[in-house]
């Protein structure tokens, strides 16, 4: 199957016999992980704009630690405040 949104929470799917299904209410961003942390804990470690080049060791470390961070399905986290999404670029 392929999947293409075309819409606000529905997705155009294209079935194995060539046939196009709208689903309605489905995420398009369905099933998909994203990789989070606390907004507290960046807010500990200090919150920045930009680069930064000073505290670098001891954030990452923070951030990888991995009882500081966490998988959480993408929709979620895009509404979510409380968890900011690291994305490794």
């Amino acid at each position: 199957m392929v999947f293409r949104p075309i819409g606000e929470g529905s997705r155009e799917v294209l079935g194995g016999r060539g046939e196009v299904v709208i689903v309605p209410g489905m995420s398009r961003y369905d099933g998909e992980q994203v990789l989070v942390v606390p907004r507290a804990l960046l807010e500990e470690i200090g919150v920045f704009e930009g680069i930064r080049t000073t505290g670098l060791d001891e954030a990452v470390e923070r951030l990888l630690d991995p009882a500081n961070h966490f998988f959480m399905d993408r929709a979620a986290a895009e509404e979510d405040p409380t968890h900011k999404q690291l994305i490794p670029y």
